[in-house]
């Protein structure tokens, strides 16, 4: 087993996230109770997008393990991150996924990091579907992880488009205050969000 974990690792760090994830899953077969070998074959799975193999081993692989209360989170969060990647083919599909990450987000039990991470993905997902709750879970994750930028700029683009202008220069000015890279990104669309504004006060004062 530790011939294949250690196999699996230099796959994973090569960026071969397949073959990675088939060595994590044979590393399982010799010794079940390799949890680190679970998770990262999560990461590998959804690293490289494999969202049919991830769906099957949070599954029908993982099924009866006997999982740290930890883990189990994160297999949560996967199977959900999974069966939105494909769509939610069914009705059953698409509530099985929301029920988990609902699971994670009302746990008092879920790490923070999870519990934005649930957040975020719920959030959106609803945007996605045209839904303002959306905006709402986005923002409660960006209270959790104030220093996710990707969050912060998924609000202020759903803030934009509300004609909320002021509410998305804020959060766009909050990403760019996150590191010197960010700023760079977003340079352009900060000067672009405070010529609206001006406009916009322009427009109120006439």
């Amino acid at each position: 087993s530790n011939a294949y974990y250690t196999l699996a690792d230099i796959y994973y760090i090569k960026g071969e996230h397949r073959k990675a994830f088939q060595y994590y899953k044979r590393t399982l077969e010799f010794n079940e109770r390799e949890v680190q070998a679970v998770e990262r074959a999560l990461d590998a799975a959804a690293d490289g997008e494999l969202w049919e193999e991830l769906l099957e081993f949070t599954g029908s692989f993982l099924k009866d393990r006997d999982l740290p209360p930890r883990v189990q989170d994160k297999v949560k969060f996967y199977r959900a991150l999974a069966l939105l990647n494909l769509g939610t083919s069914s009705e059953e599909s698409e509530r099985e996924a929301l029920n988990l990450l609902d699971e994670l987000i009302n746990s008092y039990l879920v790490s923070r990091d999870l519990k934005a991470k649930a957040l975020k993905l719920k959030g959106e997902y609803l945007l996605s579907k045209g839904d303002e709750e959306g905006v709402k879970l986005l923002l409660r994750s960006s209270e959790i992880n104030p220093s996710d930028p990707e969050v912060l700029l998924e609000i202020a683009r759903a803030l934009r488009e509300r004609g909320d202008i002021q509410g998305a220069y804020t959060q766009v000015l909050k990403a760019s205050k996150i590191n010197p890279q960010i700023k760079e990104i977003v340079g352009d669309l900060l000067h672009e969000l405070e010529r609206e504004l001006k406009r916009g006060q322009e427009d109120e004062r006439r």
